[in-house]
């Protein structure tokens, strides 16, 4: 008998995290922007995140009312002690994911960077340190560490036809991301063919009226 799938409780812990995705973002923002100028304003911010001064404006008092960001007289931005302990949090488990996917599990490296994007922040520091671990042993000499990376790539990406492996609920997500992945390809040919048949614009010329509509010299 197949298991049956369950809400769980883990959206609660997703609604209590530290920070959200936005927030994230906009203290990664701040970061970014002190590079340049150590005590950025908001127009900085909301010039990095493509957004509209208002719209950075909200996010950031309520950043300012947590505690992640200070701000000064001069209306300039810091990240606090906390702010600044969050982003290099963030920022390191964005890497040690995105090393994961890319380096031993094989994701594109666009796939890896978008995805690291998106559960960089949600991450706790346990299953980052864990990650960490199984990094460095599968890049570390051990015999057994080539043995798995070997054995793993050789497994195959897809299950026999008809057949459904223990660990996919409700959908085969080997055959979806196969079918995702042939989407992408198509998007990618169909738009190199529209590149490539597209037709080319002939230069402007500069129209010379004929000699008899010339306006004979006064």
């Amino acid at each position: 008998m197949g298991r049956r799938a369950t809400v769980g409780l883990g959206w609660r812990a997703f609604e209590a995290n530290e920070i959200t995705h936005s927030g994230a973002h906009y203290l990664l923002a701040i970061a970014a922007a002190a590079k340049e100028n150590p005590a950025p304003r908001a127009a900085a911010v909301a010039r990095l995140l493509g957004v509209s001064r208002a719209a950075a404006s909200l996010q950031l008092r309520t950043l300012i009312a947590h505690g992640f960001v200070s701000s000064d007289a001069a209306q300039r931005l810091h990240l606090t002690r906390v702010g600044a302990d969050l982003v290099a949090r963030v920022l390191s488990k964005r890497e040690v994911v995105r090393v994961f996917l890319q380096d031993i599990l094989g994701v594109r490296a666009a796939t890896a960077e978008a995805d690291a994007c998106k559960i960089e922040h949600l991450l706790s520091e346990e299953t980052g340190a864990a990650t960490i671990r199984l990094i460095r042993f599968l890049h570390s000499a051990h015999p057994a560490a080539q043995a798995c990376l070997d054995a793993f790539r050789a497994t195959t990406a897809a299950c026999p036809p008809g057949t459904r492996c223990e660990l996919c609920v409700e959908s085969c997500l080997l055959a979806d991301a196969s079918r995702g992945a042939d989407r992408a390809a198509s998007r990618e040919a169909l738009g190199a063919l529209r590149a490539a048949t597209r037709p080319r614009r002939a230069p402007l010329l500069k129209m010379v009226p004929p000699r008899s509509a010339r306006k004979a010299p006064r």
